[in-house]
């Protein structure tokens, strides 16, 4: 496998140890993946130039972090830990989030408890879902639920 060493001059970028030596564009060499962003010495002689690359470097972080700023599991949530349930008797876990929960998981079973599925309940009369959730487990046994 041949090594390829990438090297930013001005507003070239330089393949060494490829084929190709090619001028990107400046909203395209903004989204290229790169450890480091840089911005030439000629970008910063023309402000509507710097500016450009700027907005372009922002919009490239912004799509590249679309999925994990999108994902419900990163929004936070209560992480009940060894919870006992009794096969299919609905139990209510108050996760007072101050908004409705989107899921839940079983993080975590107990030795004998085996493999435990939860599935939606009917909330008590009174309870609404920004303050808690309704499950139905599978079988009897202990686990640890993540409500997010």
């Amino acid at each position: 496998m041949t090594a390829v060493r990438i090297r930013q001059t001005r507003s070239t970028t330089v393949i060494q140890g490829g084929a190709a030596t090619t001028k990107a564009a400046l909203s395209a060499r903004a989204l290229q993946p790169q450890t480091a962003s840089r911005i030439t010495a000629e970008d910063c002689k023309d402000p509507a130039r710097l500016a450009k690359v700027l907005v372009d470097m922002q919009g490239g972080q912004q799509q590249s972090t679309q999925a994990a700023r999108t994902n419900p599991l990163n929004a936070g949530g209560v992480l009940f830990l060894k919870q006992a349930f009794v096969g299919g008797v609905t139990r209510t876990l108050p996760h007072n989030m101050g908004r409705p929960a989107v899921g839940y998981l079983v993080t975590r079973t107990y030795s004998s408890t085996g493999i435990m599925t939860l599935k939606d309940g009917v909330l008590p009369q009174g309870i609404t879902l920004s303050q808690a959730i309704a499950v139905v487990p599978s079988q009897t046994g202990t686990v640890d639920v993540f409500v997010f």
